[in-house]
């Protein structure tokens, strides 16, 4: 059995699970249903629940995706500019998994068979590649590898949510407040296309480079809601693309945005295996 069906299993057992205890505890908020059934909520000990499969590897293209468990975060942050305001909780249901690193020239030319970036370098992150150009990429990449019987049912490359992409860059569910996605200190991370490729520390999931240049994300770029929400996609028009990350000294939460045919010789972007938009 090979790694995708792994992920396709465990993800039909969490589903399952999942829908079987929101039924249990619907009914037993019912007084009178959970004295019929003689079942009290201590006593559900539910099976536990399947570990989702680690690192992905695209073989050919030599890159890794590491693993992000479902969960939530507080999104923004009160200190920063006025469009990373309001701070709101987020709920990510459903795992996923993100480069360890932002897509490499090496890797893009690879499939695409051109590379754009004008600093060259096999191992430095494709650069001067537009949002239409990025999902491209995610693109081809998803229908080679659902033809090949690789991909999860539900699941698809693509660009990273900004809740995604944030909620990674913390660290997710080890997150232990870094200022800095790793560390509370800007050099441990940050860095330029001479030490990127990996060269820098890890954060709490494993990723790398999160502030080696902008990285483009899924959502048009808008304000924050008010309330909490799950799995959220932005706005639903608009007339720029989210970046995140950023160069040496940018912070978690900070937010720039481009238009979907722009390019700019510092933004590249981060794949994502993630619940299909």
């Amino acid at each position: 059995m090979d790694v995708y069906q792994q992920i396709e299993q465990a993800l039909e057992k969490v589903e399952k699970q999942r829908t079987a205890l929101l039924k249990l505890i619907d009914a037993l908020a019912d007084p009178v249903v959970a004295e019929i059934l003689g079942v009290k909520i201590s006593d559900v000990k539910p099976e536990p629940v399947p570990v989702i499969p680690g690192t992905i590897t695209i073989a050919d293209l030599n890159l890794a995706l590491l693993p992000v468990p479902a969960g939530s975060f507080m999104m923004g942050s009160e200190d920063g500019d006025r469009d990373e305001k309001p701070v709101h909780k987020v709920t990510l249901t459903k795992p996923y998994w993100l480069g360890k690193i932002a897509v490499t020239q090496a890797q893009y030319e690879k499939l695409m068979g051109h590379n754009p970036s004008k600093l060259r370098g096999a191992d430095n992150p494709v650069r001067t590649v537009s949002w239409e150009e990025a999902t491209e990429f995610c693109a081809k990449l998803t229908a080679r590898e659902r033809e090949a019987g690789c991909l999860p049912v539900g699941y698809e490359y693509r660009l990273p949510t900004e809740a995604e992409w944030e909620y990674a860059a913390r660290g997710g569910p080890q997150s232990k407040g870094y200022t800095y996605s790793g560390s509370n200190t800007v050099g441990d991370v940050a860095g330029h296309d001479d030490n990127s490729g990996g060269k820098k520390r890890t954060n709490e999931l494993g990723l790398q480079d999160i502030f080696n240049g902008w990285e483009w994300c899924y959502d048009w770029l808008g304000s924050y809601p008010s309330g909490s929400v799950s799995d959220p996609r932005g706005p639903a028009t608009g007339s720029h693309r989210a970046n995140r990350g950023g160069v040496w000294g940018s912070r978690i939460e900070a937010r720039l945005g481009g238009s979907p045919e722009g390019r700019s010789s510092s933004v590249g972007f981060r794949l994502a295996l993630a619940p299909e938009i």
